[in-house]
């Protein structure tokens, strides 16, 4: 079974349901359950250990909605009861509530050229463990590897449980799972989603990398309470994701955000693309080893040109420098159309983002005096390389939760 997440809108608790008789519509009351629900397990997640009373402070909802909510919850084995732990408050000590491991697990993936990265993590969201293992590159091999890691991975879940996959591709994927095309790794149109539902018997969901990203730096990393962010991300190409009004926006066909396509160089370098001067061609982990190399300078990573930087090597200083203006030139693009109130650099941009950084704000400043208007934060991500699978993992445990709550309040 695959599947695309939808995730609530702010304010679909309020979803009203037309009753086709010409009366005022109603609450659809499955739908403002289900949302509750889901409401509750999050506070639990963000305040584990929490009481009823807590839960319904954190949520806003009434004690009789919370005591409800977590019945159900619990006689469906997703919540636990603890140890009595005192509220501050006269009367009787409240129960501690918490996610317990025996709920299940997702696995979040992240699948680049020749990598595999496995995340598991329980319902709560606490890593259980991490996994590495050689990719590949055929499509096939990339399947087969992953499913036989996945296999491997069983006797060390507790309980045996994987409920959902979420996976992350650097690669165009559409709102029906299927990949569009993927440079890096020299796919091209295939039923990605298709291929690995039919390997696996839990759901899979399927997402371009940096929009998994993002979305794990919404859930779990600087984000959780930033509603408008533009996401950046360096792998072996360069992946952007918008965050608009508390969701990920994906445009039409689910192709939103690709900002290493924005041409910053007229006629410029090659891109894998297949055009010129995009930003990928320059921002990219191997288009900066590509340049450097050029200038006579042998780097074998990010990490490597860090170093470099920071003893002030001057052909690595001053490519970063313009590197750095060149990454502005996209950015602000996007920024002046969709005024984000934060711009997130990820992926291996994290060893030199501190030198980055400063010419990208800098830029951006100089076009915000000709033209006024907020300039962004600019901040790298605290996820580094466990950002895409992270991200994998946040969507399987939204399917995860979807699939439960229909079967615990629908």
């Amino acid at each position: 079974m695959s599947t695309r997440i939808v995730k609530p809108m702010p304010g679909t608790a309020d979803r009203l349901a037309d009753r086709g008789d010409g009366k005022p519509p109603k609450l659809n009351s499955n739908w403002v359950r289900k949302i509750n629900a889901a409401q509750v397990l999050q506070a639990l997640r963000d305040h584990p250990g929490a009481s009823q009373r807590t839960v319904g402070r954190v949520t806003g909802l009434d004690k009789a909605t919370v005591s409800t909510v977590v019945g159900q919850l619990a006689g469906a084995g997703l919540i636990a009861h603890g140890s009595r732990v005192s509220s501050g408050r006269q009367g009787r000590p409240e129960i501690a509530l918490s996610i317990p491991a025996s709920a299940g697990s997702v696995v979040g993936a992240l699948l680049e050229p020749g990598r595999i990265d496995l995340i598991v993590a329980d319902l709560a969201g606490e890593v259980l463990v991490r996994d590495r293992m050689v990719g590949g590159n055929r499509v096939e091999d990339m399947i087969t590897r992953l499913v036989a890691g996945l296999r491997d991975l069983m006797p060390r879940i507790a309980g045996g449980r994987i409920l959902a996959l979420g996976v992350g591709i650097p690669a165009l994927i559409d709102d029906d799972g299927r990949l569009l095309v993927a440079p890096n790794l020299g796919w091209r149109d295939l039923p990605i989603s298709r291929l690995l539902s039919d390997r696996l018997p839990y759901p899979v969901v399927v997402e371009n990398d940096t929009n998994a990203a993002a979305v794990a730096e919404r859930r779990f990393g600087s984000c959780r309470s930033v509603d408008d962010f533009i996401y950046l991300a360096v792998h072996s190409g360069v992946g952007g994701a918008l965050f608009l009004d508390g969701s990920l926006y994906r445009g039409a066909g689910g192709l939103a955000g690709e900002v290493g396509h924005i041409e910053v160089v007229e006629n410029g370098r090659r891109c894998g693309c297949g055009a010129r001067g995009c930003l990928e061609a320059y921002l990219s982990e191997p288009a900066l080893r590509s340049q450097l190399l050029e200038l006579g300078v042998d780097v074998e990573d990010t990490a490597g040109i860090a170093e470099l930087a920071a003893a002030g090597h001057p052909t690595v200083c001053s490519l970063l420098e313009i590197t750095g203006r060149r990454m502005a030139k996209a950015i602000s693009a996007l920024a002046g159309v969709l005024g984000p109130a934060r711009i997130v650099l990820g992926g291996d941009l994290a060893p030199i983002a501190q030198y980055l950084l400063p010419p990208c704000l800098r830029h951006l400043e100089a076009r915000a005096s000709l033209l006024p208007r907020i300039v962004p934060t600019l901040t790298h991500s605290p996820l580094g390389r466990d950002a895409v699978a992270m991200g994998g993992v946040a969507l399987a445990l939204e399917q995860a939760e979807r699939w439960l709550l229909d079967g615990v309040v629908g």
